[in-house]
């Protein structure tokens, strides 16, 4: 969706969606909630299974005890994944950075209608950053650190293509900004 503006756009871009960066950056959640699936439904699991075999109803020679851990920490480790990638590309694809002589817009419409407005009068520092993935790719993020003192005083421009240029382009909007021209 995108938003009618009263002054002219220089520039937009989308991010690109790489679905391994997507798939890396949650790796550390997937694990945890991996390990704590296998032991708590599994805990829970073998606990109904030693109670069936208590009454005399014994499945462990059909059910081994490893597949009751081991079952739902694989079933939660795809299911995190895919569900996590399947939310990162949608977000993506709903994305957009509309750069003007004043301000940059970064649109992100996923759940809503989510808008912030950068003036570049506001920007400290801009920086360009590109993990190994990103080379990969030659996609980049460019961070804008903000001269306010709120906590979160920086906005990340990710995963855009064409990275040095854009940056480039962004960092003579801000100097420009800045000698108030």
């Amino acid at each position: 969706m995108n938003m009618q503006y009263s002054k002219t756009v220089l520039f937009s871009i989308k991010p690109v969606f790489v679905p391994w960066i997507a798939f890396l950056s949650r790796i550390p959640l997937t694990i945890f909630m991996t390990v704590w699936s296998g032991g708590f439904i599994g805990g829970f699991s073998f606990a109904g299974l030693m109670g069936l075999k208590a009454m005399k109803i014994d499945l462990t020679p059909f059910i081994p005890a490893w597949l009751v851990f081991t079952l739902p920490a694989l079933l939660a480790f795809i299911w995190i994944q895919f569900i996590s990638v399947f939310q990162e590309k949608e977000k993506i694809s709903k994305t957009d950075y509309y750069f003007f002589d004043d301000e940059v817009v970064i649109q992100e419409n996923w759940w809503g209608i989510n808008e912030k407005n950068i003036f570049y009068k506001n920007v400290a520092e801009i920086s360009l950053s590109k993990n190994f993935i990103q080379q990969m790719y030659n996609i980049g993020t460019i961070k804008l650190i903000l001269s306010s003192s709120s906590e979160n005083n920086y906005i990340d421009i990710k995963d855009i293509p064409n990275p040095e240029e854009i940056y480039r382009q962004v960092k003579q909007l801000v100097q420009r900004a800045k000698e108030g021209k």
